[in-house]
């Protein structure tokens, strides 16, 4: 998604389209192939593809099987644990390059 705002920014619609291509070509084998591995180790995995989106987030938060309760709280603790905080400094990174050429080009 980062990547096709690039391509929005820049207004370029070929790097959108070459960005799709891309995608199609190279995400979709892999998810078939993660899928039908996970299918054979795991048990209770068609249950859970049943429950979580494949691709895109769902907009409302899902009950946790284990804990109904919590949904969707956030957690610092897993935060930090899963080092998610390289998702913010990566999407800081790509504002501040947005910023820098919206500058340079005036």
């Amino acid at each position: 998604m980062i990547a096709f705002g690039f391509a929005v920014a820049g207004g370029q619609v070929w790097i959108g389209i070459a960005l799709a291509g891309l995608f199609l070509a190279i995400y979709l084998p892999t998810i078939r192939s993660e899928e039908a591995y996970l299918r054979g180790v795991f048990p209770g995995f068609d249950a859970y593809a049943a429950r979580v989106p494949r691709l895109l987030p769902r907009l409302t938060s899902a009950a946790s099987p284990e804990a109904p309760e919590d949904r969707g709280a956030f957690s610092k603790q897993l935060y930090l644990h899963h080092r998610e905080y390289n998702a913010l400094m990566g999407a800081g990174a790509i504002y501040l390059a947005l910023v820098v050429r919206l500058l340079l080009r005036h």
